[in-house]
């Protein structure tokens, strides 16, 4: 799913975050959504945006937001 896929991403980069002292959080509705891409790609995006999200930080927190899409039910948002 969309979530557990963010969710690993932010594991992965958590340590990052403690670092610096940020924290890193996810927030979402969704429980279920399935990928409907490539789910190696949307990690990568996901690994790069999240990871300069946390470089560009100088304080405070980075928060993942993921959510559908109103304009298309079928399309999540991160």
């Amino acid at each position: 799913s969309v979530v557990a896929l963010v969710n690993d991403v932010i594991s992965l980069l958590q340590l990052k975050a403690a670092e610096r002292n940020i924290r890193i959080e996810m927030v979402s509705k969704l429980r279920d959504e399935p990928v409907t891409s490539d789910p190696l790609r949307v990690q990568q995006v996901l690994l790069n945006l999240i990871g300069n999200a946390i470089k560009f930080t100088e304080q405070g927190e980075v928060l993942v937001h993921v959510e559908k899409n109103p304009a298309d039910s079928a399309k999540v948002s991160i």
